[in-house]
């Protein structure tokens, strides 16, 4: 899985620029030299979900290419739905954002559910600009993105009987 990483990020930076480490549900670590930023996701597992916190400052694509391979990897252990705090960033840009709608339809669409949660005004207003706000699952709290995976586990197994 590190190589097709680094072959996405490959348009990005340098494939010399890019080290990796990983520890399966211990921590995820990518480091690049371009401004010498570590991305290191704190990951608790729940019997509903998993709980993703971002300490990165910035939302860019590449942040989100990091935090789309790191749930690839949760979703092959059986993970399905996901809660992805985003309080620590301070910016983003419009590509990070539409990097996680497009992530956020394909999830959908495989039957999982994904909720961001923690956005600073400035952050979401980024989203708002780019109308990519309605395309997310966006709650204002943690507990609200709970309920709303509760939720969406119940309407799944309530479609799911009916079929």
């Amino acid at each position: 899985m590190a190589f097709a990483f680094k072959e996405r990020l490959g348009a990005i930076l340098n494939y010399e620029s890019l080290s990796f480490t990983d520890a399966v549900f211990c921590g995820y670590s990518i480091h690049y030299n371009n401004d010498n930023q570590a991305m290191d996701f704190k990951i608790d597992t729940t019997d509903t979900y998993v709980h993703i916190g971002v300490p990165a400052a910035a939302l860019d694509e590449i942040m989100a290419a990091a935090l789309e391979e790191r749930v690839g990897q949760l979703t092959y252990y059986g993970s399905n739905n996901f809660l992805i705090d985003l309080s620590a960033c301070q910016s983003a840009d419009e590509n990070g954002f539409e990097a996680l709608a497009t992530w956020h339809e394909q999830l959908y669409s495989e039957g999982r559910s994904l909720v961001f949660t923690g956005l600073q005004p400035g952050v979401l207003a980024v989203a708002k600009e780019a109308q990519l706000d309605g395309a997310l699952n966006i709650a204002p709290t943690e507990i609200e993105a709970v309920d709303i995976i509760s939720m969406e586990i119940l309407e799944r197994d309530l479609f799911g009987e009916e079929s």
